[in-house]
């Protein structure tokens, strides 16, 4: 069966003598000019090799079957064209013996041939995954004890800061997902240095420029937008007859500091922000939705003109700041203001 190869892949099949990358979308043909290629250096006219000097290694079994069974189809078209070639023959008897294989099938073939020269026991076998989970977890529970023997400081402040509840156990899944992340990479230990790297530095601005940072960012982004829809359920829950209303002014205070949060996370406010000023604007902004609805936009009657149950919660007009509790401004005015959230004061 004859193939059109294109110019890229006529490069591939036929490129010698150098390291090659191939990368294509699936389904593209890298397969085929895989095939290709080794068919090529086993039937080179001027350089041919056998088809056991080489070296082919895939990710599966099923792929290593799919590929033995490739190469020798075409070895058998090869010497259906050319019936009397000594070298094509004896190709179709050194396929059966070719390393194409796995990764870990080859490492295993190693071990068992060459084991007098690398040191390692050839009675070996393959750990189910069973017993490499059990493995993993007596060698986690020899390591923490070791550390905790230790009693040193920094490993009890990542134990106060990390520990879940009165065990352990979310420790050790934290090292196993770190493990597993680094392993994912070509030289863990220096992905672990930089990412150790990554939080040594300590100024406020560099650490907002970080990567991570802008990751945390996101997160907490969609963590409070999670939050805010749930607390707007329970409220309303404790608005519905019969409901549980005793939590109502718990759930507004909860709102309310959510929207302080998304309010520093929109500005990317990583100091507190219970500050006269946060408190002034975020008062002055109740005032002004209020006075635009039963004022008229009249600041000074703003608090004479708020709803009954609202009024004496005002304190004093003009150019006063005031500070009350966010519970008790939803109170007075029957709904949730925005901006700068809970405000963190006291009733005066």
């Amino acid at each position: 069966m004859a193939f059109s190869w294109t110019k890229e892949q006529e490069q591939v099949i036929f490129l010698r003598n150098r390291n090659i990358l191939v990368s294509a979308a699936a389904g593209s043909g890298k397969t085929a000019v895989l095939v290709q290629r080794i068919l090529s250096k086993v039937t080179d006219p001027h350089n041919p090799v056998d088809i056991d000097r080489l070296l082919i290694m895939t990710f599966t079994r099923a792929a290593a079957g799919e590929m033995r069974e490739r190469i020798a189809a075409a070895l058998e078209e090869a010497l259906y064209q050319n019936p009397d070639n000594e070298h094509l023959q004896r190709q179709t008897t050194l396929i059966h013996t070719a390393q194409i294989t796995t990764i870990d099938g080859f490492c295993a073939y190693v071990i068992r041939n060459y084991f007098h020269l690398i040191g390692l026991d050839p009675g070996y076998r393959t750990g189910e995954e069973g017993e490499m989970k059990l493995l993993k977890e007596d060698v986690m529970a020899k390591l923490l004890e070791e550390y905790y023997a230790k009693k040193e400081e920094k490993f009890q402040h990542f134990v106060e800061c990390y520990a879940s509840g009165k065990d352990d156990d979310g420790i050790g899944e934290m090292i196993y997902g770190l493990y597993e992340k680094a392993m994912s990479h070509p030289y863990p230990d220096d992905w672990l240095e930089k990412c150790i790297e990554c939080y040594k530095n300590t100024d406020i601005e560099d650490i907002k420029n970080e990567e991570w940072m802008n990751l945390l960012w996101e997160n907490t982004k969609t963590d409070l937008k999670q939050a805010k829809i749930l607390a707007d359920r329970a409220r309303e829950l404790c608005c519905v007859a019969g409901g549980p209303y005793l939590y109502e002014d718990a759930l507004t205070d909860d709102l309310l500091m959510i929207r302080d949060l998304e309010e520093k996370q929109r500005k990317r406010i990583m100091t507190n922000c219970r500050n006269p000023e946060c408190r002034k604007a975020f008062f002055f902004q109740i005032v002004r939705q209020e006075a635009k609805r039963g004022s008229g936009g009249d600041f000074e009657g703003a608090g004479e003109n708020a709803p009954g149950r609202g009024k004496g919660y005002f304190k004093g007009t003009g150019k006063q700041v005031f500070c009350i509790s966010g519970s008790r401004i939803a109170r007075a005015f029957g709904e949730l203001p925005g901006a700068c959230g809970n405000a963190g004061g006291t009733d005066s």
